[in-house]
């Protein structure tokens, strides 16, 4: 999996796999360009599986996970994903859907995820 900050809205992203496009993605802290492990374990905190990501600068201890929310405040560090974007006037990015985004994106094959 692939996924692409924009230049115009650093924490807006498109994830793709195979070049193609799964989601869009909010992402508070903007991780460094790389290639991540990516894999499916138990969230403590959400009480169900999701993505963690890690890597040579991310342990699994400190992993970041893919999962749902709308806002940047719903998330602590993570990544969120949506199927569509909405930016107001002031610029604050707003994904939709990202429940069922995130049903989606977890039947893809999640292995590594690599960003631009």
């Amino acid at each position: 999996m692939t996924l692409i900050h924009s230049k115009e809205y650093p924490n807006l992203g498109k994830i793709y796999a195979d070049n193609r496009f799964i989601c869009y993605s909010l992402d508070p802290r903007v991780l460094n360009p790389g290639t991540y492990n990516l894999t499916v374990t138990y969230s403590p905190k959400f009480k169900c599986d999701l993505p963690l990501i890690t890597g040579a600068t991310v342990g699994p201890e400190r992993g970041f996970r893919l999962h749902s929310g709308n806002i940047l405040k719903d998330s602590q560090g993570c990544i969120l994903v949506g199927d569509t974007v909405q930016i107001d006037s002031a610029g604050n990015i707003k994904i939709l859907n990202s429940k069922k985004t995130l049903e989606r994106l977890m039947k893809e094959e999640l292995c590594h995820l690599t960003i631009y």
